[in-house]
C-alpha cells in the first residue's frame, strides 16, 4: 500500500486535537485525536497514536490505539501493536497478528454468487465421521 504522497497532513506525537477533521490529501496521525477524521485518500495511524472517533477514507493504516468506527472504499489494513475497539468495515481487511481487536469486521459488497443457497444448505445435512 502506498502511504502518503507530498502533500500531507501531520498530527505529531505531542499534538491533542478535539474536533473533526475533512481533507483532500493523506493524514498521518501519531498524536490523540478527539473527533472524526474524513480523507478522500489514506489515514494512517501511527504507532504513538491514540484515537477515539470515525474515521473515513480510501485506504486506512491502524498501527496504534483506536475507538470508534473504520469505512474504509479500498482497504483498512491493521499492525501491530494496534489496539482496536470497534468496527472495521471495508471491501478489503487486513488484521497481523498480535493486534487487540475488539469488534466486528464487515465486508461492504458481498457477492451473491458465492453465498450458498440457504434452503439448499439446510436441506443437504453435512456428513459426520463416527470412529468406532
Amino acid at each position: 500500500m502506498k502511504l502518503f504522497s507530498k502533500e500531507e497532513s501531520y498530527i505529531s506525537k505531542k499534538m491533542r486535537l478535539y474536533g473533526n477533521v475533512e481533507s483532500d490529501s493523506d493524514i498521518s496521525i501519531d498524536g490523540s485525536v478527539y473527533g472524526n477524521v474524513r480523507s478522500k485518500k489514506h489515514v494512517m495511524l501511527g504507532a504513538t497514536a491514540h484515537f477515539e472517533g470515525n474515521i473515513e477514507g480510501d485506504t486506512v493504516l491502524v498501527c496504534g490505539y483506536f475507538k470508534g468506527t473504520i469505512v474504509a472504499k479500498r482497504m483498512i489494513e491493521v499492525r501491530t501493536p494496534a489496539v482496536i475497539s470497534g468496527d472495521l468495515i471495508s471491501d478489503s481487511v487486513r488484521v497481523e497478528s498480535g493486534v487487540t481487536l475488539q469488534g466486528k469486521v464487515m465486508a461492504k459488497t458481498v457477492e451473491q454468487d458465492c453465498l450458498p443457497d440457504a434452503e439448499s444448505a439446510a436441506e443437504e445435512p453435512a456428513p459426520v465421521a463416527v470412529e468406532e
